[in-house]
């Protein structure tokens, strides 16, 4: 049996019943640019949070604080991304969070809370020697530039491709650090 079944703290939440009152806390917590809730809203305990560090320790203090939050202290698995990240963008917060993880160094676990919830927090977020005392170059979003860009539209139909398709590298322009191949540090 799992640990909801025989323990007595362990409760379970119905996600679709949890309210985050996500301005209240972006207040409070000006470093988060974004929150979604929408996989609650589908009975999945899983909330996403754009955030911007600004020190070195910065997502799991925060994760400390925010399973305090009323609504939140009922969520399973809070995933941490960049403030780049466009929070409402679950495949992006997917992408993101799932290759800037290391499970030893970015997992948070925390036993049963005074709701039974026991939570998860994952740093899904770009590591750096300032922040993250990391220490290798890090490889930035590969985007093509507005010329390129311009070029290829300007030549689709010439080139007979087929129906046009925009530039993915207009959805991921912002998700881009400063530098080229390798980000450069923030």
């Amino acid at each position: 049996k799992v640990e909801e079944e025989i323990a007595e703290e362990a409760q379970f939440v119905l996600p679709s019943t949890i309210t985050v009152h996500t301005e209240s806390i972006q207040q409070q917590f000006p470093e988060i640019h974004g929150i979604n809730t929408a996989l609650l809203q589908q009975d999945i305990s899983v909330l996403f949070v754009a955030v911007k560090k600004d020190r070195k320790q910065h997502i799991r203090q925060l994760h400390q604080e925010l399973i305090l939050q009323e609504g939140i202290d009922k969520v399973k698995f809070i995933v941490y991304v960049d403030h780049t990240v466009p929070a409402e963008d679950v495949a992006s917060c997917v992408w993101h969070f799932a290759n800037n993880i290391d499970p030893k160094r970015d997992v948070f676990l925390t036993p049963h809370n005074e709701h039974g919830v026991s939570q998860v927090g994952i740093d899904g977020s770009r590591k750096s020697l300032k922040w993250d005392n990391f220490k290798r170059p890090w490889p930035n979003i590969i985007v093509m530039d507005d010329t390129t860009i311009e070029t290829v539209d300007a030549q689709w139909e010439r080139w007979n491709l087929g129906p046009f398709i925009p530039s993915p590298s207009h959805r991921y322009k912002g998700q881009a650090w400063k530098g080229g191949a390798v980000a450069e540090e923030a």
